[in-house]
């Protein structure tokens, strides 16, 4: 996985107004984001996990540790990376031509499972 051959781990979400949508964008909608949830927990997931470094429109980067990602998250099934928001859900999973397309959901729930597994066989070998 890619997040593995990275030395940092960056979410870059200032606050900004979405071009095609209008809406206010931000940390807060980054997280909400299924995609964007899938990456915060690929990197929790991979082999070295990173502290993240956010950048939002704050005269600081803000950062959090691997527990607290953990106790954010706990328990509460609304935040797993498929709750999140996607467009193509938001689509009704068809173009704008009206062709249907598979939802993006199914290719989280399989890279999330490869990384969850990956994840217990590395521990594995770790423990004596």
């Amino acid at each position: 996985y890619y997040v593995e051959r990275c030395n940092c781990f960056w979410v870059l979400a200032p606050d900004a107004r979405h071009e095609d949508r209008h809406q206010r964008c931000g940390f807060a909608s980054w997280r909400g984001r299924g995609w964007c949830r899938l990456e915060e927990w690929a990197n929790f997931l991979s082999r070295r996990s990173l502290m993240p470094l956010v950048v939002t429109d704050t005269q600081r980067i803000v950062t959090y540790s691997m527990i607290s990602f953990l106790m954010d998250n706990l328990n509460k099934p609304a935040r797993a990376p498929c709750m999140g928001m996607f467009s193509c859900c938001e689509m009704n999973h068809v173009t704008r031509t009206g062709r249907p397309f598979e939802c993006d959901k199914e290719a989280i729930i399989q890279v999330l499972n490869g990384m969850f597994n990956a994840k217990v066989v590395d521990q594995l070998k770790l423990s004596p």
